[in-house]
């Protein structure tokens, strides 16, 4: 009988034990297959030769966030799976992983790969191995894909979308508006401020000038000027300019910016745009509350003046005369008391004309003269008030013509109206040199009634001129019988007239005469 070795014995176990492993393999379903290969840490993609999954493992959905359903019996080149370089460009399909082993039938090995589903934000990157399937020989059977997650990759994208969208939130919460443009200055990109600033959404400005009729014309040459010293880095501020709001009105905005043409990660003229609307209406407001204190100032000084000088001068000399008067009568020496008495007259009117202007002024400066509009008949106020003018025209032989349609109905304040008049006509006489003239005239030009209180006296210089309307000028002079005023009366004129919604001016020629004119709406309604 023949011995056994030890090493026989051995082979023999082995080979029995091999046998049996493979029996046990060959009993082995699909489903325990299956469950295997969804126990890997990887994931496993098959291929079948058009390159449509036959089968992907749980892992393999897991990695790339799909459902079974959608992978197994589609080809990988669906629009809802893409693929991306390692640069993060997109991947061409002849790269795809498993097109590129069935166009070359070569084993791929370490191949990165960028996953995005078409409906969310953040990429899978994955190392990737692929190799061929072959069956009688050289025919092509299926590609088996398997890959793993790349945790550093992916870490580092999702680090660069939280900070993307960190910037994203603060340019889109900003209060300034971030605005891109190219060197042509074309809108590429304008941040969602614009709607809080002025009321257009981003893609209403996007792929428009800068510079076009949104901006106000008055503020396109310096806008444009800017840009060009941005392109030029020599830009040294901001340039503050109008914009259209959506409404229809202006904005102010100030713009900062930088040519960033040459950074390849911007490529623009990055501008940052600030609404200061507000800003620019309180500088408006201070620089109207400092020349309305000015004016204030001006008119305490003028009331001042009036009161200490002024209204004070015809009272001495009423005062003055009157005594010399009573002493005259005391001594029965009647003569020069005509003269006296005339002095006393002249004094008492011009104390009286005065009074009546500080009235009529304080209330105005007050706001406690009411604007009471009415119709009346312009010719008839006229002539009401040359009466009361008789005496003194008649002293200096004036002659005083009207040229006066014969029915002009009026809608204006009647008191505010009579004294724009008695002061023009007051003014005509004083600066009239004895047997002058004076004409008053009115027509209707452009529905506006236009009236005109024309004298042929003293005139007035040019320099002058613009002093007679500004009270802090406190600009007065003596008549042609060294009569005397205060300036108040041409002020309240010009104040009286802009009530009306009306201009007031002067034309004038030193020693030729000066005309008055002043315009306020006429009204068609008759009386």
């Amino acid at each position: 009988m023949k011995s056994i070795s030890n090493s026989d014995l051995r082979l023999n176990l082995a080979s029995n034990n091999r046998e049996e492993k493979m029996e046990k393999i060959s009993k082995m379903t699909n489903q325990e297959y299956n469950s295997i290969l969804d126990n890997l840490m990887e994931g496993i993609v098959v291929h079948d030769s058009d390159a449509s999954i036959l089968f992907a493992n749980k892992q393999a959905q897991n990695i790339l966030g799909i459902d079974k359903e959608l992978l197994v019996g589609n080809p990988s080149t669906e629009s809802y799976l893409n693929f991306l370089n390692e640069d993060s460009s997109a991947m061409s399909v002849e790269n795809f992983p498993a097109n590129r082993v069935l166009s070359t039938k070569k084993e791929l090995r370490n191949y990165i790969v960028g996953v995005k589903r078409s409906d969310r934000s953040y990429i899978t990157w994955c190392k990737v191995n692929a190799k061929p399937l072959f069956t009688n020989g050289d025919e092509f059977d299926k590609i088996v894909v398997n890959f793993i997650e790349i945790k550093e990759f992916n870490q580092l994208e999702n680090n660069e979308i939280q900070v993307e969208e960190k910037f994203r939130q603060l340019i889109k919460n900003s209060f300034d508006t971030l605005v891109l443009l190219d060197s042509n200055g074309i809108q590429r990109f304008v941040s969602e401020s614009c709607v809080k600033s002025h009321g257009f959404h981003p893609e209403e400005l996007i792929n428009i000038p800068v510079i076009d009729e949104m901006i106000h014309p008055d503020d396109q040459a310096k806008v444009l000027a800017e840009f060009q010293n941005i392109l030029d880095n020599t830009g040294v501020g901001g340039v503050q300019y109008r914009h259209r709001h959506k409404n229809g009105g202006w904005v102010y905005l100030e713009a900062f910016g930088s040519n960033q043409i040459n950074n390849p990660y911007v490529n623009s003229v990055v501008l940052n745009v600030r609404d200061i609307t507000e800003r620019k209406i309180a500088e408006q407001k201070l620089m109207e509350n400092e020349t309305r204190l000015q004016e204030l100032n001006a008119t305490k000084d003028k009331f001042f003046s009036i009161i200490a000088h002024d209204l004070k001068s015809p009272f001495h000399g009423i005062l003055g005369f009157s005594d010399l008067l009573v002493d005259q009568i005391k001594k029965e020496d009647y003569q020069g008391i005509e003269r006296y008495a005339k002095i006393i007259q002249n004094s008492s009117q011009l104390a009286m004309d005065l009074l009546i202007n500080l009235l009529e002024w304080s209330l105005a400066q007050t706001g406690k003269m009411e604007f009471n509009p009415e119709y009346f008949e312009f010719v008839t106020l006229i002539n009401e008030l040359i009466k009361l003018f008789y005496n003194t025209v008649q002293q200096k032989l004036i002659t005083i013509y009207l040229e006066l349609p014969h029915n002009l109905p009026v809608f204006a304040d009647k008191a505010m109206f009579s004294s724009v008049l008695r002061n023009l006509i007051s003014n005509g006489i004083k600066f009239t040199n004895p047997g002058g003239k004076i004409v008053i005239s009115a027509e209707l030009r452009n529905e506006n009634l236009v009236v005109s209180v024309a004298d042929n006296g003293v005139g007035i210089k040019k320099e002058i001129l613009e002093k007679l309307f500004r009270i802090e000028e406190s600009y007065t002079t003596l008549g042609t019988r060294k009569e005397k005023g205060t300036g108040l009366g041409l002020i309240l004129c010009k104040e009286f007239v802009e009530k009306h919604d009306g201009e007031l001016w002067v034309e004038s020629e030193e020693r030729k005469g000066s005309t008055f004119k002043f315009t306020i709406p006429h009204q068609v309604e008759c009386l």
